[in-house]
């Protein structure tokens, strides 16, 4: 192909087109930098969306030898599904997002299988009311957690891991209707990842003053988050890799890590060797987190 091209035009318009055809992989180019779409934050979650961005741009950066610079910008509001189906879509106007991972994620989508936050995901505590404090206090086992309810989004891959350990779930469309829910009573707590959890407490604080982060019980399953690309553009999905590992092997990833505003607060992990931890099985996913590098994920007894 790229013969016949030189063939039909002239000398001076071939590299402009081959230009053209190799920055297609990517997304599209304005001026001489390449542009990425993902998804934008949302309330109560910019600092995690801030994290997971300083990740893409950090891994950006570690690959820019001979590579054009890259500029991000961030589509549209979708529904929780509603991103996940748009990258899926042919001639998705989203590159790249991230998310907890599933079967049906990694079937669908280009997986880097680079865990984020390094399994933390998986590590969860629950948003409850002030008055539950006690009941929460005095959890030690899964029984006991099946006992009560816990609000989980429609979509999200926990809710199918919550179920499956024998644990209630009312699904719910979005944050803001789960907090609603928990206010009234309709269930018994929110799940959230250990990093998530007061972010999202702080920006309701005023809505719901009577809610609380609760960091004395951790419920834990291999559950990790990574970068999805679209089947069509293997290009950045091979950038994106190929950037993280460099971060990994040169210690800015842990770096990101440590100090974002976001995930600093879970250090030291000494902090949590004490909690009560209640694991549960997550059998959508071929992960084994004790065959992988303690660079890439964090173990419970560690």
């Amino acid at each position: 192909m790229l013969s016949m091209l030189k063939t039909l035009m002239p000398k001076q318009l071939f590299p402009i087109v081959i230009f053209s055809l190799l920055a297609s992989l990517n997304g599209p180019v304005r001026g001489d930098s390449l542009t990425v779409t993902t998804v934008p934050a949302r309330a109560g979650q910019e600092a995690s969306h801030d994290y997971f961005v300083s990740l893409l741009k950090l891994a950006f950066s570690k690959t820019a030898d001979n590579k054009p610079p890259v500029s991000i910008a961030y589509s549209k509001s979708y529904s929780q599904n509603g991103y996940l189906l748009e990258l899926m879509r042919e001639g998705s106007r989203l590159d790249i997002l991230w998310s907890g991972s599933s079967q049906s994620r990694e079937k669908n989508l280009l997986t880097i299988k680079i865990p984020l936050v390094k399994g933390l995901l998986g590590y969860r505590m629950p948003i409850i009311r002030q008055e539950q404090r006690e009941q929460f206090a005095a959890i030690r086992t899964l029984e006991q957690l099946q006992s009560l309810t816990a609000c989980q989004g429609m979509y999200w891959p926990d809710a199918d891991i919550l179920e499956t350990n024998g644990i209630a779930v009312k699904r719910l469309k979005n944050n803001e209707q789960m907090f609603s829910e928990l206010k009234r009573g309709s269930c018994d707590y929110i799940s959230l990842a250990v990093f998530e959890g007061q972010a999202e407490i702080d920006a309701r604080s005023k809505n719901y003053p009577d809610l609380l982060f609760f960091q004395d019980l951790i419920i834990y399953y291999p559950y990790p988050m990574y970068f999805f690309v679209p089947k069509s553009k293997p290009a950045l999905y091979e950038r994106v890799e190929r950037g993280l590992q460099l971060a990994i092997a040169d210690g800015s990833f842990d770096k990101l890590m440590r100090e974002h505003a976001s995930t600093q607060s879970i250090y030291p992990l000494s902090r949590w060797k004490n909690t009560t931890t209640i694991p549960l099985n997550n059998q959508s996913l071929q992960l084994k987190p004790r065959d992988l590098s303690p660079q890439l994920w964090i173990l419970p007894d560690q």
